[in-house]
């Protein structure tokens, strides 16, 4: 007993120390002029994923799926979103935005129907961590009053691999939350090593989690299992960046309402994004002709 004690105690410690030894490269905000550099290399790196591979989706269509999920405003103008290394020449990018329950726009899901899958992918574990956030410990405190930090994407070079850039932007991305009086990190992941970044060196957990094998497509637009062959899990994982009285699991049901009320919005709210059955009406509408208006009004 006593040596699972001692365990317990040092391991904040031997996590400290890991992150003083591992090298830190230059790491700074990202810039306007960095945005589309550093897309392309996280787009290139999160399109080799467990969850996204399989599903086949081109390079263009997925980069346009990412850059909708990560606008260029919201990822540049906040000054979260961190790069690393020489101007020009970046060995690694991560996004960070602060959480917000939208998705692009529904053109973007024409491109191909892996874009649908992988948008239940996201869909799937956010459901399964809301549905247990009173046991599994997700911060819904936080996420209910915006105080949630997200990060969308990241991409490291062959050569930031060899530099453990990831390690360095991952910790410096939970000392930006810190700073920025963020109470909780969330990242979506199907790549282990990236899992164990999060839950090991940055002190995170996994609050869901979903096989790739296994998964129930619910559109069926690749089929009913749309990865049947491949191995590893869709996972949801948490850094607790500042815990409020209002993250506590007592206080949980009483948020998840507060959040699903008035943060992913209510029936009588329109949403960001207009549907696309709407505005192709609307330009039906403008095309039609004068005559034709006429009548329809007399019909009425």
């Amino acid at each position: 007993a006593l040596t699972f004690v001692l365990l317990g105690f040092s391991r904040p410690f031997c996590r400290r120390a890991y992150a003083a030894m591992v090298p830190k490269p230059e790491i700074r905000a990202m810039t306007a002029q960095e945005y589309d550099s550093c897309m392309d290399l996280a787009a290139l790196t999160s399109s080799q994923a467990p969850a996204i591979k399989p599903l086949g989706i081109p390079a263009d269509a997925w980069r346009a799926f990412c850059a909708a999920d990560t606008p260029k405003t919201a990822a540049v103008g906040s000054g979260l979103s961190l790069v690393a290394g020489a101007k020009g020449a970046p060995l690694g990018c991560l996004f960070l935005l602060p959480l917000v329950f939208e998705e692009p726009g529904e053109e973007l899901y024409k491109l191909h129907r892996g874009l649908t899958v992988a948008t239940e992918f996201s869909t799937a574990v956010w459901t399964d961590a809301l549905k247990w956030s009173r046991f599994n410990g997700l911060a819904v405190g936080s996420l209910a009053a915006g105080q949630a930090l997200r990060c969308t994407l990241s991409g490291v070079s062959d050569e930031g691999k060899t530099a453990h850039v990831e390690v360095a932007l991952c910790l410096r991305a939970v000392e930006v939350a810190r700073t920025r009086g963020y109470g909780t990190l969330l990242v979506e992941t199907s790549v282990a090593a990236q899992r164990n970044i999060w839950v090991e060196q940055c002190g995170g957990g996994v609050r869901a989690e979903r096989q790739l094998s296994s998964f129930d497509s619910p559109s069926r637009a690749l089929g009913r299992y749309p990865c049947p062959a491949a191995e590893g899990s869709v996972s949801l994982c948490e850094v607790a960046v500042r815990r409020s009285y209002l993250d506590r699991r007592t206080c949980a049901p009483c948020m998840l309402l507060r959040l699903l009320l008035f943060r992913m919005g209510s029936p009588t709210r329109k949403p960001k994004w207009p549907r696309v059955e709407e505005a192709r009406d609307e330009a039906e509408a403008a095309d039609e002709p004068k005559e034709a208006k006429l009548l329809t009004k007399k019909k009425d």
